[in-house]
């Protein structure tokens, strides 16, 4: 573990004692969303609305703030798609079913993979309700996303790295030659494993709380794309992307700063 880590391991459970009486669950479920705009020059043509990282919670992630985060999602005009790249849950499996009934009211195809959190509280449970509500779970599978407007474009959904079974190179075997996908692995480090045009990860929350703009904890699996745009070789006549996003919600504390959460909207 690196001293970053290990710092976090000794200040976190420190806040999270205090976390109660500083009623910073309270204050994480009021905390403003950004919705980030970000161009990538893939050449895949399409308008993606990227949410990851629920961590549902009855305390800083309730009901309520679900409810908003899915009217920030219906409200991207011209969205083609709608991909979550996993941790739906925090430590209550049974919160994914209102993350699922909110999901439901959209009216945009919307595509999951299950990140670590969601296979450490119950992946089938988590998986059947979100199939429940319409959403298309993807566990090392693909599908190509509309034959008739966007011919040759694939989804891939990579399992997640902590907890699920990724394979080595699954996504080029899955995707036909000549054709280009988007592929979803809850971990950046998945992004490593494939050489598909665009990778769309969570995991690492930006680190959650920044230290002069730095980020002294990351999760296994974090690097070499713990945020934000990067990009990973060459795809084709295009460069490779990955986009990391830093999530909706919090772990071991419900705390960001510096790492607001966001939704992100990729014209891609």
């Amino acid at each position: 573990m690196s001293r970053g880590g290990r710092l976090y391991g000794v200040v976190a459970p420190t806040l999270g004692a205090v976390s109660a009486r500083l009623h910073l669950h309270e204050r994480a479920a009021r905390q403003p969303i950004e919705v980030r705009r970000v161009t990538v020059a893939s050449g895949l043509g399409l308008r993606i609305v990227l949410a990851a990282d629920v961590h549902a919670d009855r305390r800083s992630m309730p009901r309520e703030r679900i409810a908003e985060i899915v009217d920030l999602i219906a409200s991207v005009e011209g969205a083609d798609l709608v991909a979550m790249p996993g941790d739906f849950v925090g430590h209550e499996v049974a919160m994914v079913d209102a993350v699922a009934a909110e999901l439901a009211r959209l009216d945009v195809p919307v595509v999951a993979t299950l990140g670590n959190h969601d296979h450490y509280e119950g992946a089938a449970r988590v998986t059947r309700a979100l199939a429940g509500a319409g959403v298309r779970v993807l566990t090392n599978e693909a599908f190509e996303l509309d034959p008739a407007a966007h011919p040759g474009v694939w989804v891939v959904g990579l399992d997640s790295l902590r907890g699920g079974r990724p394979r080595r190179g699954l996504a080029d075997r899955l995707v036909p030659d000549g054709a280009q996908a988007v592929v979803l692995g809850h971990e950046p480090w998945l992004a490593t494993q494939h050489t598909q045009a665009l990778h769309l990860a969570g995991h690492t929350h930006h680190g959650q709380i920044r230290v002069l703009g730095r980020m002294p904890y990351l999760p296994r699996g974090s690097r070499p794309f713990p945020a934000g745009l990067a990009t990973a070789g060459v795809a084709g006549p295009h460069p490779r992307f990955v986009y990391t996003t830093a999530g909706l919600g919090s772990t071991t504390v419900p705390l960001r700063i510096g790492a607001p959460p966001e939704i992100v909207v990729l014209d891609v």
